[in-house]
């Protein structure tokens, strides 16, 4: 029983494993200056990255409609699948996941639909899962019991560099933003239970990489076996600082480097970067091993 995963356009994941895996990417709508395009197929991470400090107004994001995902499950399952799994961003930062529930209802077929209660790579590495778990011949009620399992024990945390998108956004103040700025304070944001928080603030651009990766090991303490990754918004120098102190404290399976997209860059954004952990049980560890396994034999073969 074929089983088709679906998810949108902020789950940052690269074009070419969406493509590999069969993973259907529905986009979200961004607005930049009066202009409408469809997030990563109109306009790219690096694009939307180049124009952020040009523009006049912060650019504003809108969910799919129930219509774009209900077409999207039925084209699914006139290519083969039999059933759905629905994976998308934090339904406490968009309204994408209503719409996926209200498609729902518009479709016969079984469709699930599943808050990854996080962004970006953390959505990413939930539906990486639910790809692999649905290709090894999970059936959709399994794959969706396996995710929220996962992202009841997903860590993300991320910093912007400057607060100048947040002022601009009105996340903080003005006089926040000179105060912060004169004393070099960064904020370290993590997402809890799908809602983006303040871990600490911090003094000094040198003590982020630390203070994420402690934001992190709060509740994956170092060793565990974890699927990781690293996001950025074109700062490829911290990023990689990140990636080694992570790699340096737990048992890393795999790990993605991605640009963030425009979610977290639009209040954070260019400079901005983070990290997100999945751990994993040993089973769990067992069976990604066998998946990835078996992903390699496939490339050797030619399939």
């Amino acid at each position: 029983m074929a089983v088709a995963v679906v998810t949108d356009s902020t789950c940052d994941l690269a074009t070419a494993l969406l493509q590999q895996l069969g993973i259907a990417m529905v986009p979200l709508m961004l607005t930049v200056d009066g202009t409408t395009y469809r997030d990563q197929v109109d306009i790219s991470a690096d694009r939307y990255l180049a124009l952020l400090p040009e523009v006049a107004e912060i650019p504003k994001t809108s969910a799919p409609s129930p219509g774009v995902l209900a077409a999207c499950y039925r084209q699914a399952l006139r290519e083969g699948a039999s059933e759905v799994v629905s994976i998308h961003l934090s339904g406490r930062l968009s309204a994408t996941l209503r719409a996926a529930k209200s498609a729902q209802g518009m479709v016969g077929a079984r469709v699930e639909v599943v808050d990854s209660q996080s962004v970006s790579l953390g959505l990413g590495l939930l539906v990486w899962w639910a790809a692999l778990s649905a290709r090894h011949g999970s059936s959709a009620e399994e794959v969706a019991a396996e995710v929220r399992s996962l992202a009841s024990r997903l860590e993300l945390s991320f910093s912007p560099v400057t607060l100048d998108y947040l002022a601009r956004g009105g996340r903080i103040g003005g006089a926040a933003r000179w105060v912060g700025s004169l004393l070099d304070m960064k904020p370290v944001l993590t997402c809890e239970q799908g809602s983006i928080q303040t871990f600490k603030r911090i003094r000094g651009a040198r003590q982020i990489v630390p203070a994420i990766v402690q934001a992190l090991r709060l509740t994956v303490p170092p060793g565990s076996a974890v699927l990781a990754g690293v996001i950025h918004a074109q700062n490829e120098e911290e990023a990689s600082r990140l990636e080694e102190a992570m790699r340096s404290t737990w048992e890393v399976e795999d790990l993605v480097v991605t640009l963030c997209g425009p979610v977290l860059a639009t209040h954070g954004g260019p400079g901005t970067f983070g990290g997100v952990v999945l751990p994993l049980n040993p089973d769990e560890r067992h069976r990604w091993r066998q998946w990835r396994q078996a992903d390699r034999d496939r490339e050797v073969r030619g399939l």
